[in-house]
């Protein structure tokens, strides 16, 4: 299966092409300029993969959280380019890039609020709570974590492309219209 993922959600946007799970090519880019540099950036990557979104098995489109303006752009661009060539769409949360089993990601945002996601095995006594390695988690934030979970660890960790497309492989594509934008109140 031939994957153009979109992502977003980040500082570091990216674009890339998966082939039956495994990443052939990737590009990441700032995000700034995101309405008028990622159309084009696709467009390269496809042309210069001798591709054309015809060829594209699905469209996988990270839908947050992070940056709202920039996911929009990255969400609405994916429902476009999925709807232009009648390609299937998908969405994945940011936050998987992130997890493993037995974790809780920690992503704080510009409110001094945190979003977590819940690893899908959290019923050990051990547990692990990640954290992007360029976000700072006070110690404040740990001890408030800690006195839910007493026996945790902060591991700082990056973001892990693979993560997400082993999820986009176990999901099902969407329609462009039940596409939504998740709205993550930030105060």
């Amino acid at each position: 299966m031939l994957t153009l993922i979109i992502d977003t959600s980040q500082n570091d946007s990216f674009v890339a092409i998966s082939v039956n799970e495994i990443i052939t090519f990737k590009k990441n880019f700032d995000s700034k300029d995101q309405s008028k540099n990622l159309l084009p950036i696709i467009i390269d990557i496809l042309e210069g993969n001798n591709l054309t979104l015809d060829t594209i098995d699905l469209i996988a489109v990270c839908t947050g959280p992070g940056r709202f303006t920039s996911i929009r752009i990255g969400v609405v661009l994916a429902k476009s380019l999925s709807y232009g060539s009648s390609t299937p769409l998908a969405h994945y949360n940011s936050l998987i890039g992130f997890s493993t089993d037995n974790s809780i990601t920690i992503i704080p945002n510009k409110n001094e609020l945190c979003f977590s996601l819940k690893g899908s095995n959290l019923n050990n006594e051990k547990y692990s709570i990640y954290c992007e390695e360029k976000s700072l988690i006070s110690t404040s934030d740990i001890k408030v974590v800690r006195e839910f979970i007493p026996n945790c660890n902060l591991i700082q960790t990056s973001y892990n492309l693979d993560r997400i497309i082993n999820y986009l492989h176990k999901t099902k594509p969407i329609g462009q219209k039940d596409l939504k934008i998740p709205y993550f109140p930030m105060h």
